[in-house]
């Protein structure tokens, strides 16, 4: 996987040079706040994401996601996540697509700063009613190579509804962790949309750690108020962490949301704050989508 890198350094450097491109995508600010059961501490969240696509007139395009989140945890300890991923894509005439992505994530948890890098080919196929895809690659922790494997699909059942999934794996040694998730998206008119994801996450070693999140949303589109096409949102999120020694915690988490579509397919974006975000295959690494905001873990 490590040539992974020369492929998507030369897309991005080849970026400047492309003529008549087309730009979609959109950049999310967002405001929570979590409760955890039996507990007074107060969680709050800040985020803000981004997700921009770039295609000129030939067979190739090229993509940038990440976002920075803040975790004020009771008042007192912050924990910081930033990522990052930039990919290239070369597209066939068949439907079928390759291509490379590298990402980084930046962990800051109580004055203490850790960089994890990760690296990988693409495989994908877009049709009319299907899109699919397939990322390997590695994760570098502590110093090790850790494999990752992971598939995206999008089915559109018409217009106004899409399903979502994703099923990740990581491991290094034979230990890891397992990453699923089911989602929706609905256009109930021009204006008004629902969304929802159900995802799960598991470590492999025995005793080990589980996580599930539930999240149902709302947005509005101000199309007909204001030419910006701005997107508010609101979500809803319950987590359950297992820690597999008797331990059982539950988060419940409030979302606030302000999308910016940006030309394209922008104005269709869901809040990348959200849940059912996560599971649209902008971030291409198992292990950053742990990290992503609207993710299961804190």
């Amino acid at each position: 996987m490590k040539y992974a890198f020369p492929l998507a350094a030369a897309a991005l450097l080849a970026l400047p040079s492309m003529a008549a491109a087309e730009i979609s995508g959109a950049a999310t600010v967002g405001l929570g706040r979590s409760t955890v059961d039996g507990a007074s501490e107060e969680i709050n969240e800040y985020s803000l994401d981004f997700d921009f696509n770039y295609a000129g007139t030939g067979n190739l395009s090229f993509g940038a996601s990440g976002g920075f989140r803040r975790l004020d945890v009771g008042g007192g300890d912050e924990i910081d996540i930033t990522r990052i991923n930039l990919e290239g894509i070369y597209s066939l005439n068949n439907g079928f697509s390759v291509g490379a992505y590298l990402a980084r994530v930046g962990l800051g948890v109580g004055g203490s700063d850790e960089d994890i890098n990760a690296y990988g080919l693409l495989f994908g196929f877009g049709g009319s009613e299907f899109e699919g895809e397939l990322a390997l690659g590695q994760v570098e922790i502590d110093g090790q190579d850790a494999n990752e494997v992971s598939f995206f699909g999008r089915y559109n059942l018409s217009q106004q509804t899409q399903l979502l999934g994703e099923v990740g794996f990581m491991r290094e040694d034979g230990a890891g962790f397992n990453l699923y998730g089911l989602g929706v998206n609905h256009a109930i008119n021009d204006q008004f949309g629902v969304y929802g994801a159900l995802r799960r996450a598991e470590t492999t070693d025995d005793g080990g750690f589980e996580a599930t999140e539930f999240s149902i949303g709302v947005d509005y589109r101000l199309d007909a108020i204001s030419s910006v096409g701005a997107l508010l949102s609101l979500e809803l999120a319950r987590n359950n962490f297992d820690t597999g020694v008797g331990g059982d915690l539950n988060v419940n988490t409030v979302r606030l949301g302000v999308t910016l579509p940006l030309g394209g397919n922008g104005s269709k974006a869901l809040p990348l704050n959200s849940g059912a975000s996560s599971l649209m295959g902008n971030t291409r690494s198992t292990l950053q989508r742990v990290y992503s905001s609207g993710s299961l873990f804190f």
